[in-house]
Formats: structure tokens, C-alpha cells, sequence
């Protein structure tokens, strides 16, 4: 993959993205509970959203194509899709109409974004252009705009992304190497387990675990502690019997001392059982700030790992086969 190669410069694009200012057409209420739908990269932004609104309203975020039971009969339902077209996120609009919850939208364009428009419905329209994982700034800053935060953190955000290329990317370009490109050769052939002990940098797992299989094509594991302690430790009683070997990665700092003491003993215990840990972590005072600052890292290592095992980030050709099939009639 070249320094111009068209999905590099959409992974670039994301500290723009929080420069950007959405047009949201009416806002949601602000006091109800909140259900974010959608499915893979718009759910994701349905993460950081809910760990941005943490302690402003109760917020569940529901990558299925139904509502889940117990949610609230006064609750708002947000429908994320980026193209517009996701089937699932389009179904669930559907059922929360049905069973009469308030319904906002957030896409590019596409069926969901005509049906909100039609319904004259709160909805803002997103730039299009770019992959789902590739928007995640779009779609959430269009997502504060439609919950009526007001969101004056976008310079700060922007200025940490920027950082985060400048530090961990941008010197491999040239003859010094880089941290990224060192963590993502540390991956290569291995079986990544993405540990994380705090709730803001799980968030930032799962969009590594995502990031890693759409563009490095992985499996990849996560654990969350200290319940990984409690169960998932235990691949490492036995290493030598493993097929694939593992290499844990923990996500950023670990804030809370008692976390810290148990991670701490954990970890010590792990690398005395000839586990590989290494740790990522490009600390920042806002945990929000800090769990995208990982995100973005995530995004170049898993394109980096990419051009490490010769395959093409951008393809994702058997999820549109998949999604192919799933449009042919019964």
C-alpha cells in the first residue's frame, strides 16, 4: 500500500472529520433513554457516542435488526447507517416506529435518510464518499448534533488525532521506523488479544478488533478485565500447546489504582507463562479524547498489517457477498 493509495487517505482524513459542522434537521429530546442502532462502523460511532453521553442519559446501543426486550416505552431511537441501506439498521427503524418511539437518522444518503426526509423526522445527513469505518467522525459528530450536545471538544479531538499520526505513523514514512509499524510487524502471523481494563478503552478494542478484521483480515480475541482473569487467562497454562501464537496487546493506561494493582499482577503472571505483551497507550486527559486517540491507532495499524501480509485493506468482498445473497428472494 502506497503513501497515495485512495483508503490510506481515507484513514488520514478522520482528525478533519471532527472539524467538521453537521446541519442536524431537528433534535431529539435529550431526557429519555437513548437506542443507538446500527451494524458494524455505524455502530461503532454508536460506542463512542454512548461513552460521550455517559452520566446525560441511559444509552444502549443494538446491533440487531430488533429491539431488545425492556427497552423503555418513552425511549428515542437513533438509526446510524452510513450508505443509508444497512438492512438490519433499516428493519429496526421499522419496529421502533411500529411499537411508537421517537426516530432520528443519521446516513449519507440511501433509504434511510429518504424515508426520515419523507417523515420530515430528526435526521442529519453525513458526507458520503467515504467507507463506513472510515466516517466514524462524521457520524459522530452528527450524532451530538442530533442529541442536542453541544460539542466543543472538535479542535481538541482533531489537534490529539493529528498528534497521534504525527507520533506513531508518519516517521515510518520516511528512514526512522515508527511505533505503529512496529506494533503491527509484532502482529504479523500471530493471533492479537486486545486486552482492556478500563470501560473507555473496551471501546477502543472493539474498534481495533474490527479494524483488524475488515482490513488485515485477523481473527482477533478481546478481553475485557478483570473478568478475563476470572476465565480467559487460562489459554496461557498451557502455552506451549498453542497453534496460533498469541500476542496480547493492552489499550491504553490503566486510570483506576485498584485496576491497576490487579493488571499489574496479572500481567507479571502472564509473562512468567512466556506470554507477548505490549502495551499501546498515547495518554490524554479526557478518557473520550483518549479512547479515539487508540481508535485512529488501531486504524493504521491494522492498514499497515494489511500491506505487511500483501492483502487489500479496502476489500470487503465477502461481506457484499454475504449481503448479495441475503437480497436474493427465499
Amino acid at each position: 500500500m502506497s503513501v497515495g493509495d485512495p483508503f490510506r487517505r481515507e484513514v488520514e482524513t478522520l482528525p478533519e472529520q471532527f472539524l467538521w459542522e453537521p446541519e442536524a434537521r431537528g433534535r431529539l429530546a435529550g431526557e429519555a433513554p437513548l437506542v443507538i442502532g446500527g451494524m458494524g462502523g455505524s455502530a461503532l460511532a454508536g460506542d463512542f457516542l454512548a461513552l460521550r453521553l455517559e452520566g446525560r442519559r441511559p444509552v444502549t446501543v443494538v446491533r440487531d435488526e430488533v429491539l431488545p426486550p425492556g427497552i423503555a416505552a418513552d425511549a428515542e431511537v437513533l438509526c446510524i447507517s452510513c450508505s443509508g441501506n444497512t438492512g438490519e439498521t433499516l428493519a429496526l427503524r421499522e419496529e421502533a416506529l411500529a411499537r411508537g418511539h421517537a426516530v432520528a437518522a443519521i446516513a449519507s444518503g440511501g433509504e434511510l435518510l429518504e424515508r426520515t426526509r419523507a417523515a420530515d423526522a430528526v435526521r442529519c445527513a453525513i458526507p458520503g464518499g467515504l467507507s463506513p469505518r472510515s466516517s466514524l467522525g462524521y457520524m459522530i459528530r452528527a450524532g451530538l448534533a442530533v442529541v442536542g450536545v453541544e460539542d466543543r471538544e472538535g479542535p481538541a479531538v482533531a489537534e490529539h488525532l493529528t498528534g497521534i499520526r504525527e507520533r506513531w505513523v508518519e516517521p515510518g514514512l520516511g528512514e526512522q521506523p515508527a511505533e505503529a509499524f512496529e506494533v503491527a510487524w509484532l502482529l504479523h502471523g500471530t493471533l492479537p488479544v486486545l486486552a482492556s481494563v478500563e470501560a473507555h478503552t473496551a471501546v477502543a478494542a472493539r474498534r481495533w478488533a474490527a479494524d483488524l478484521a475488515e482490513n488485515a483480515k485477523m481473527i482477533v480475541a478481546t478481553w475485557g478485565f478483570p473478568e478475563a482473569a476470572h476465565n480467559q487467562i487460562m489459554a496461557y497454562a498451557f502455552p506451549g500447546d498453542q497453534n496460533l501464537r498469541p500476542v496480547l496487546l493492552t489499550l491504553g493506561e490503566v486510570r483506576h489504582p485498584a485496576r491497576r494493582r490487579r493488571w499489574e499482577v496479572t500481567e507479571q503472571l502472564l509473562r512468567d507463562r512466556g506470554a507477548t505483551l505490549r502495551r499501546v497507550a498515547d495518554p490524554h486527559p479526557d478518557p473520550w479524547i483518549e479512547a479515539l486517540g487508540l481508535a485512529y491507532l488501531g486504524d493504521w495499524v491494522s492498514v499497515l498489517l494489511a500491506e505487511f501480509e500483501g492483502l487489500p485493506a479496502a476489500d470487503l468482498n465477502l461481506m457484499n457477498e454475504l449481503k448479495a445473497r441475503l437480497r436474493q428472494p427465499e
